[in-house]
């Protein structure tokens, strides 16, 4: 029942492989598309090493609940504590207040291991505020830490009343159980699914299956095993990305993988077992701490990144994630682990306690560019309303509130596409009265693609285009306007534009993307830029003048087509530099949604000139 107890080089490179998908994703997502899986093949692992060391403290009659905890905790907490002081201590001199109170309670949540909780109620792990958290890759270690609470009572509990022998098919059930509901979640619950222990758990207990259910191989069949799990593995890194719903059924590809290697127990695997790998995987946690912050930090700087950029970043993750390892993680100083802990858990919870409003503890309190940012937190979407996937959140069913589409009439203008239409909508609906609204959360307009069940966003983005069809065949608007976020030259324009114009719609008016920015524009502007206009484009998304680029030539190929060039208006020629701020106020209260006063500008500035040209009126 129980294999080798010797360390076992190849899981020790599999560390490294995980480790290496997971930097290279976080560097530039680009390069690796699905490296984030290297998250699962980390909880294969634990689920695998705390299996062993719990069945085979129960069979020798010496396993611990003091000691397991004692032991995950002098690994785990000392190097974490060092990084989240360093990240305070950091905050402490360069952040603004909003962001300082952000972190405080970040920190406070990862060293107390329910960190997964918070992000999950904050936002999704892909999404564009993401680079706004410097301790974001903190939730797997909660959910990890989650899992070493429940998991050995639930294994002592089973083996005191069913027996020992018995303990390896309610895992087997359990990891089924917990399948089935990362299955059936990650479409529905996209977010929860992602960083909660009960869709993760069935990850870790496969870990435990490959120990409790281990499999004869020959000697010279394990090589060739090993090597399938990790070709599985990388496959996983190179098919899977950031829209497929994860943990479901996808993410059984690099869990199947580790499981495979795990089984194989092959030192022959020069892939993995190697000098190189040796060191990464001995450091991987470290550096698994240290990665995250580092890139954090590249993006919040004024300057434009480079590839070179990236690759010192991974250079400084390795050399600090060998300081930790050396320093903090190997060495096993009680006292000072103790105090290191209690010390930074004080200062967060300090920080958190202050918010964004402290008393002028920091000298940079004193910044009033605090007060700028503070104004465009809590800056939501409901100041447009009439979004279908709210709407379902709210009601549970399809549709748009009171005042959003108005059946009873005809003719009028209808404004259609996502959460960026809506907040254009701010400076339409002002001047005109006849205005009926469909809109959905990163949702691309379109009667004819369809985004699938992916996702409870994606249905409702389904729903949201059915709605419009069906509005537009009742209402038959004058002019219809659309917008999205981006990507918009990916959309069926010829199908959509002859539909509307079948269905009676006198003019179809395409927007264009809007300048968006990364980690968000407040912060960027408010950090390296105060005062301008324009600024410079180095953390404008470098997908948006492709976009324009080819929505000006579609819209010269599509009979009917009027499309509006947002860039053309709000940036230079090269898109070298864009305008920020109309008065006083940005053009956008995050990273790319218009302002009441962002939306006015580019209605009087570039749609208001076209609907008067068309000849509509009220």
């Amino acid at each position: 029942m129980s294999p080798s107890s010797s360390f076992r080089r190849d899981i020790n490179g599999l560390r490294a492989l995980a480790l290496l998908g997971v930097l290279i994703f976080h560097l530039d997502s680009s390069w690796l598309v699905g490296g984030f899986a290297g998250v699962d093949v980390f909880f294969v692992i634990s689920g695998f090493l705390m299996t062993k060391i719990i069945i085979n403290g129960l069979s020798s009659e010496r396993f611990s609940f003091k000691l397991f905890y004692q032991s995950r905790a002098r690994r785990i907490i000392p190097p974490l504590a060092l990084l989240c002081l360093v990240v305070l201590v950091y905050g402490w001199f360069s952040l603004l207040n909003t962001e300082y109170s952000t972190l405080g309670k970040h920190t406070f949540s990862s060293l107390l291991f329910y960190s997964n909780h918070s992000y999950w109620m904050e936002a999704g792990y892909f999404d564009g505020g993401s680079l706004e958290k410097w301790l974001l890759h903190t939730w797997s270690l909660s959910a990890e830490w989650q899992f070493y609470i429940l998991y050995p009572m639930v294994v002592w509990l089973c083996a005191k009343c069913f027996g020992l022998r018995t303990v390896r098919w309610f895992i087997l059930i359990g990891a089924i159980l917990s399948l089935l509901l990362s299955v059936i979640a990650s479409p529905i619950w996209s977010d929860a699914a992602y960083f909660l222990l009960p869709t993760r758990a069935w990850q870790m207990l496969a870990g435990g299956i490959a120990f409790l259910f281990p499999v004869f191989i020959s000697q010279r069949f394990r090589p060739f095993l090993s090597y399938l799990g990790v070709a599985i593995i990388a496959l996983s890194y190179f098919v899977f990305d950031k829209t497929v719903a994860w943990p479901g059924y996808a993410a059984m590809v690099p869990v199947i993988g580790a499981y495979l290697v795990i089984q194989a127990e092959s030192s022959k695997n020069i892939l993995l077992c190697n000098p190189v790998f040796d060191r990464i995987g001995l450091w991987s946690y470290s550096i698994y701490l240290w990665h995250w912050p580092i890139i954090v930090y590249l993006n919040n700087q004024a300057f434009n990144i480079q590839s070179t950029h990236l690759l010192m970043a991974a250079v400084v993750s390795f050399l600090l994630g060998a300081l930790s390892y050396f320093s903090v993680e190997r060495r096993g100083r009680k006292g000072f682990h103790i105090l290191l802990f209690v010390v930074t858990l004080a200062g967060a919870f300090f920080v958190m306690k202050q918010g964004a409003n402290p008393s002028d503890y920091r000298a940079t309190s004193m910044d009033p560019t605090n007060s700028f940012v503070q104004r465009y937190v809590g800056y939501q979407d409901n100041k447009f309303g009439c979004m279908v996937s709210k709407f379902e959140l709210k009601y549970g069913h399809y549709g748009v509130e009171d005042g959003c589409v108005d059946l009873s009439s005809t003719g009028g203008m209808f404004l259609w596409g996502d959460s960026y239409m809506g907040a254009l909508s701010m400076g339409i609906v002002k001047r005109y009265s006849h205005v009926n609204r469909v809109f959905s959360s990163g949702c691309p307009p379109s009667f004819t693609i369809k985004q699938g069940n992916v996702s409870r966003l994606r249905r409702a983005c389904d729903a949201a285009n059915a709605l419009a069809y069906e509005y537009i065949e009742t209402i038959v608007p004058e002019v219809v306007v659309i917008t999205n976020k981006h990507e918009h030259e990916k959309l069926d324009w010829d199908n959509t534009v002859s539909a509307l114009y079948r269905l009676g719609v006198k003019h179809v008016i395409v927007v264009g993307p809007v300048p968006q920015w990364y980690p968000s524009l407040p912060l960027i502007y408010a950090k390296h830029y105060v005062g301008e206009e324009f600024i410079p484009t180095n953390k404008l998304d470098p997908g948006l003048a492709f976009t324009n680029a080819r929505m000006k030539a579609i819209s010269s190929e599509v009979p009917g087509l009027i499309y509006v060039d947002v860039l053309a208006e709000l940036c230079t020629p090269d898109i070298s530099l864009c305008k920020v701020r109309v008065g006083e106020e940005l053009m956008a209260w995050d990273y790319g949604h218009l302002t009441v006063e962002g939306s006015d500008y580019v209605f009087d500035r570039l749609i208001k000139p076209v609907i008067l040209e068309s000849g509509y009126s009220e």
